[in-house]
């Protein structure tokens, strides 16, 4: 009799790390998560990891926009159009009004102090924890949502004046709602992945995953317009048609959230349902997520509003979407990257008492949000024209649906500096644990906002509705960052006032680099013309204003550039680290 040899069972890698770690869990916290010392929190390795987190997140907005022009190209500037992008909408803002798109913010300093002062198993039950609050809660948040579908129906609706054609359209909106609140719970799920990969200051995944989701909907769009045609309205549309659309979209949502847990698990930190509630950590974060439901609601309520006014024009919400789009994608790459690779420095240096320390790194946050907002602003309005004319192919390009996504860049762009103030400034305010002055300048924003929109909804018809919108976002954004910019330097040694000559710098380069851009684009358009002149025109002047803008910068001595040094290295090595570190 032959004896059966027992091959001992394969540990997953985050448990090797751990093994490998000091025994001692609570004293090897500093150490296993790198953020004590400055070896761990070297400027340039900040830089790198922003870069990266910039790099991808690049990735996941460009096919965001992607996304979001099919949708125009396929749908067409159409009321059915208006109904599935709002309808798609609808979990996201769900999503946001759940504090969803805080809760990393929210997680990170909770998971970051358990890392250090009681070890990785402690911070991995604590996520575990967090993951059952939030997936009762995102559902609980699902039911309130087809409970209130009549009314959110009606109102995505109101812009239809024919009654036959208004009653078909809320049945397909009922339809679509119905198939896309799943999202709800998986968006959490997702959050929280990402929050647990923050903390391990793994970045990259948690800022790539989205593309996954955006390329998803791009095949259910190009298989639906070549199964069912392009560019049908709402008297036109079938029910396999919604049917696809819905059930495309939210697999699409569940293959982001699959890839973030597989990001967190990768980092260390598996992630299942275990009910945690006893944790006191957990009810100490449950706490604070009230408030910042606050904070969230009132968001969502603006963007919901937002939405419900360009609803009225027919086309208009694609074209407040491409907007939006474009105002997200330089926060992504700039303020909300930074923002992200600084928050575990930024509540580590509160926990210690460090804020001298904390002082310089908001400030120096500050500076590199505005490196990438100012140009970024001035380039969106000047070339908002030749923008549109690229992205109107299709059907987006009949009637004034190029004139729409004009008013919509131009006006989102204005708004970019204020926004991305204050996603610093919040990080900041989150990493003292102050969720009280967001939720109060979002209250403030939400009323000055609503009462713009309240004339342009009766003042205002076609592209000049999508623009003053712009501008009503734009007030509602500066009154916001000050607000909480205050906040966040309350208390704070040598950190009375925003660097205020530092914006000037980046005003005044801005200023000088973007002539040589707006002449060169303007020949090509007028050399080459139409569609094919607004691509060619917009790639080369804004090549032009970049590499203007960053030689001027180079020649100033401009701080922000420093970090790039020796940054490729740098990020060699600290990829190596990520597959190494426990």
């Amino acid at each position: 009799m032959t004896s059966r040899v027992v091959r001992p069972r394969r540990r997953p890698a985050w448990a090797i790390r751990e093994a490998a770690a000091v025994p001692d869990s609570r004293r090897a916290a500093p150490a296993e998560v790198g953020l004590d010392g400055d070896d761990g929190w070297d400027q340039r390795e900040e830089t790198s990891q922003a870069l990266g987190v910039a790099g991808w997140t690049l990735v996941s907005r460009i096919t965001g926009l992607a996304r979001v022009a099919v949708v125009g190209a396929t749908l067409g500037p159409t009321f059915f159009a208006n109904i599935f992008q709002a309808t798609n909408t609808v979990p996201n803002l769900t999503y946001n009004l759940m504090a969803g798109s805080l809760l990393a913010a929210l997680f990170v300093p909770a998971l970051v102090r358990a890392l250090e002062h009681e070890g990785a198993r402690a911070a991995r039950r604590l996520a575990q924890g967090l993951l059952t609050v939030v997936i009762v809660g995102f559902s609980l948040a699902g039911a309130v949502v087809v409970g209130l579908g009549p009314l959110i129906v009606y109102l995505l609706t109101l812009g239809i004046r024919d009654g036959a054609t208004a009653a078909q359209a809320r049945g397909q909106a009922w339809a679509l709602l119905l198939l896309v609140v799943p999202q709800i719970i998986l968006y959490g799920v997702a959050a929280v992945g990402v929050a647990a990969q923050n903390a391990r200051r793994r970045f990259a995944l948690a800022a790539a995953a989205p593309a996954v989701e955006n390329l998803g909907l791009i095949v259910t769009l190009v298989l639906v317009a070549y199964w069912f045609g392009a560019g049908l309205d709402t008297e036109a549309v079938t029910t396999q048609e919604i049917v696809v659309l819905g059930v495309g979209s939210t697999l699409a949502v569940a293959a982001h959230a699959g890839l973030q847990l597989v990001g967190a698990a990768r980092a260390g930190m598996p992630l299942w349902p275990a009910w945690g509630w006893r944790d006191p950590a957990v009810r100490d974060i449950a706490r604070r997520i009230i408030p910042s439901i606050g904070t969230a609601t009132i968001e969502a309520g603006r963007i919901f509003a937002l939405v419900v006014v360009a609803g009225t024009v027919r086309g208009g919400v694609v074209a407040l979407q491409i907007g939006i789009n474009f105002y997200n994608l330089p926060l992504a790459l700039g303020s909300r990257a930074i923002g992200t690779v600084l928050m575990p420095r930024l509540s580590s240096e509160s926990v210690h008492g460090k804020f001298d320390g904390f002082g310089r790194t908001y400030s120096r946050g500050l500076a590199q949000a505005w490196f990438v907002a100012v140009p970024a602003s001035v380039a969106l309005v000047l070339f908002a024209r030749p923008i549109a004319e690229a992205l109107s192919f299709g059907q987006l390009g009949r009637g004034n649906g190029t004139a729409l996504v004009t008013a919509s860049i131009a006006g989102m762009g204005i708004a970019l500096v204020g926004a991305a103030t204050y996603e610093i400034a919040r990080q900041a305010t989150y990493a003292r644990l102050d969720v009280r002055s967001p939720l109060v300048a979002g209250l403030v924003q939400f009323v000055v906002v609503l009462a713009a929109i309240s004339v342009v909804a009766t003042a205002s018809e076609g592209a000049v509705t999508l623009l003053c919108l712009g501008l009503a976002v734009t007030v509602g954004d500066l009154i916001r960052a000050v607000l909480v910019d205050r906040a966040a330097r309350r208390g704070i040694p040598n950190c009375a006032h925003p660097p205020w000559r530092t914006l000037g710098r980046q005003l005044a380069v801005t200023a000088i680099a973007i002539v040589p851009a707006t002449v060169l684009t303007r020949f090509v358009l007028a050399v080459i013309g139409g569609q094919a002149g607004a691509i060619a025109g917009v790639a080369l002047g804004c090549l032009t204003g970049l590499v203007g803008y960053l030689a001027l910068q180079a020649h100033l001595g401009a701080p922000e550039l420093r970090g790039l040094r020796r940054v490729q290295p740098l990020a060699a090595t600290s990829s190596v680290q990520s597959e190494t570190m426990p």
